[in-house]
């Protein structure tokens, strides 16, 4: 009874297993930001032609340079004095997100839904324009890793252990289409090639604890997943269930096979009579390194915007500086903080904030020496604005608040739920805040080029390590084999 107890279980960490990996992919999002996908054009067509175009294919919320002002201007314009809040004037506050930078493109954003229609609004604009819309390279590094296991597979006596091994590492490869992933699942997948012969001989534990090489695979390999996020690093140890959960089923169908056949094969040899290095062919050792060293650059030859036709550099607003998810007062200082250390980053949501402060209280404020422009910086919490007034009671004059407002979380927070309403009106011109809004975070904005490789430096640190460590295995292979004089 225990016997089919854990083969059930085996089974269903299995079956659990695959459809936990297809279920849960992470898929790098094409565009810069999580909801929208960003359209650039000329600024020698008119906006409301783009918008006309837009229209025609049914394409709603798109933000645009068109939009209602937020936060609006007061009542009292006629003695509100020009401001520059946090270094951003009111102008650029409005403006920022829909140029790039050298306000040669006007830039739109248009919901995700709609990102399959965007190649038809292209193709009916006449000047420079393009999209950042994802293009087939993410699957790049996986149909890489998939043509080598192919080759292995080819190539391995041990079909059963390979498989059971290595093709969870291209379900892998698939659910997670980073290059720097799947360069590590390539040199993993060697690594697991490397074991075939000495898989289920005697003193197998004993001889695979002498294989530093798989130790340290594995470890990168996990490093990697760990520092890519929850969702990678739980992907990765589904990964590894699903192999263990394939060699408990593959041994124990073998052992089976063995009872119930006439004739039981016996193996000589120990494991540890047996040097890894005779399971791989010469030519797998080049193919190798072929390989590990191909995916790198050869996904960031992919790595381009799928419909471009600019040719110079062209810098659009991108999101960075996350703060934690929400909007809680913590996210907020958090973002003051980035604002204060980065003077380079476009405006965040809570300069949106401090404009609104600013310009709701600006009535209320003593008017600067100087009267052409006022600079400040962001609104500090607890700062307030206080404004008596007076009104006659019988026969005496008595003073009360008239006006009285305070720079805390309760403002912040009614500020949001005023964004988010406006948000979610479907016949409201929103701008940049609701882009901002959409990233459910204090989240600021930098300036990057669309024309270069958009890989994080941990992408460019953990393909490196994995090129580094596929050359270092090569070379241990190719020593070991000059040692034991089989080439």
């Amino acid at each position: 009874m225990k016997f089919y107890l854990k083969i059930f279980f085996a089974l269903f960490c299995t079956i659990f297993c695959v459809v936990f990996l297809f279920r849960f992919r992470v898929i790098p999002s094409g565009g810069l930001w999580k909801s929208y996908k960003t359209v650039y054009v000329d600024k020698t067509y008119p906006q409301d032609s783009v918008l006309d175009i837009f229209s025609s294919l049914h394409i709603k919320g798109v933000l645009s340079q068109n939009h209602v002002q937020y936060p609006q201007r007061s009542k009292f314009v006629p003695v509100t004095v020009p401001l520059v809040l946090n270094g951003f004037t009111y102008s650029e506050l409005q403006n920022m997100y829909f140029s790039d930078k050298s306000a040669e493109y006007d830039l739109y954003y248009v919901p995700n839904e709609y990102s399959n229609k965007i190649k038809l609004v292209l193709n009916k604009i006449p000047v420079e324009c393009g999209s950042n819309i994802q293009s087939q390279y993410i699957l790049f590094p996986f149909f890489i890793t998939g043509l080598f296991f192919i080759i292995l597979f080819f190539y391995s006596k041990n079909k059963k252990f390979f498989l059971s091994t290595c093709l969870p590492l291209v379900l892998f490869c698939f659910s997670v289409p980073f290059v720097y992933m799947c360069a590590i699942s390539v040199v993993c997948m060697f690594g697991f090639f490397s074991l075939q012969t000495i898989w289920d001989r005697e003193n197998f534990s004993l001889m695979l604890s002498r294989q530093i090489h798989i130790y340290v695979q594995l470890i990168a390999f996990i490093f990697f997943a760990f520092f890519s996020g929850a969702s990678v690093f739980k992907l990765a140890c589904i990964t590894f269930l699903l192999i263990l959960s394939l060699l408990y089923l593959v041994y124990k169908a073998q052992n089976l096979s063995y009872s119930t056949s006439f004739f039981q094969p016996l193996k000589i040899k120990k494991a540890t009579q047996i040097n890894w290095v005779y399971s791989i062919n010469p030519i797998l050792i080049v193919l190798f390194v072929i390989v590990v060293f191909i995916i790198f650059p050869g996904s960031l030859l992919f790595n381009s915007f799928e419909i471009s036709k600019v040719s110079k550099d062209l810098y659009i607003p991108s999101p960075s500086h996350y703060t934690s998810k929400g909007f809680t007062i913590e996210n907020y200082e958090k973002a003051v903080e980035n604002s204060k250390k980065n003077v380079d980053i476009l405006p965040s949501l809570a300069d949106y904030i401090g404009a609104a402060w600013c310009i709701e209280t600006s009535p209320y404020c003593r008017l600067p020496k100087n009267p052409e422009k006022v600079s400040r910086g962001l609104p500090q919490l607890g700062d307030s604005v206080n404004m008596p007034g007076y009104k006659e009671d019988k026969d005496t004059v008595t003073e009360y608040s008239f006006y009285n407002k305070v720079y805390n979380s309760t403002y912040i927070s009614n500020k949001i739920h005023e964004i988010k309403r406006n948000a979610s009106m479907t016949d409201y011109s929103a701008g940049a805040e609701k882009l901002l809004y959409s990233e459910n975070s204090f989240v600021s904005g930098v300036w990057i080029n669309i024309n270069m490789l958009n890989l994080s430096v941990k992408s460019y640190i953990f393909a490196s390590i994995s090129l580094i460590l596929g050359f270092c295995l090569s070379f241990y292979v190719k020593y070991k084999r000059k040692k034991l004089r089989i080439i």
